[in-house]
């Protein structure tokens, strides 16, 4: 696959969730090691929050690379996706050429939101 993969989990979770269904299952079925040269996660929540605001060109290059993914898979899935998923991920590729206001118009309406509040205001703010 391409370098517009970003992260193969949510890759798969993408996969998963167009052409089948994702749940969650409470039991842990792998441990999770955390070490300083993690690239992702975080021992402290306040760390890991100051860490992510303070740089904004790597929170636009995350999210440029969020939509290169999405385009990316439109590209490899489109004619297999169901229609009502592909025109979902179409708008959110849309997204990018909106203007300002329309952006954040697009965000609130597809409800392509991230997973907490904290998180939500920064892709509004930086979107």
């Amino acid at each position: 696959l391409g370098s517009e993969i970003r992260y193969h989990d949510w890759w798969l979770a993408l996969i998963a969730s167009s052409f089948g269904a994702i749940k969650y299952n409470r039991v842990p079925t792998i441990l999770y090691r955390q070490h300083e040269d993690n690239q992702v996660g975080q021992t402290e929540y306040g760390s890991y929050v100051r860490k992510r605001a303070s740089d904004s060109d790597d929170i636009k290059k995350r999210l440029d690379d969020t939509f290169n993914q999405a385009e990316f898979f439109l590209k490899v899935y489109s004619e297999r996706l169901p229609k009502f998923k592909r025109k979902k991920i179409e708008r959110f590729v849309k997204v990018r050429q909106a203007g300002f206001f329309k952006r954040r118009f697009m965000i609130i309406k597809n409800r392509f939101f991230k997973s907490g509040f904290f998180r939500n205001v920064g892709l509004l703010f930086y979107i």
